[in-house]
């Protein structure tokens, strides 16, 4: 059986967890050792770029408040038809008595 997260014998999962848990680390130190804190100094300094009309810390306000929009499937034009769904069917198939 694989392990959570992917193919077995794929590690990458685990490298990610090591850049992750480095930057808890650092959050914590810059913190005197409270994770929390060093978040909250950093969620701080977000707010503060946002209020200044920085538009990228205003779009991940945005984005972790209310989650990032959907992305819109555009089309239209002769080379990006928009995506349209003819019809659905729903076919029974009866087997064969041999088997086949």
């Amino acid at each position: 059986m694989a392990e959570r997260g992917g193919q077995p014998g794929n590690q990458n999962a685990k490298k990610a967890r090591i850049f992750c848990d480095a930057i808890r680390r650092a959050l914590a130190k810059k913190a005197n050792g409270d994770l929390s804190a060093g978040v909250d100094k950093l969620a701080d300094k977000l707010v503060e770029e946002g209020l200044k009309g920085e538009q990228w810390a205003v779009q991940e306000i945005g984005n972790r408040l209310d989650g990032k929009p959907a992305q819109v499937i555009v089309g239209g034009d002769d080379d990006d038809n928009p995506v349209r769904i003819e019809a659905i069917a729903i076919k029974l198939v009866q087997p064969k008595a041999d088997g086949t």
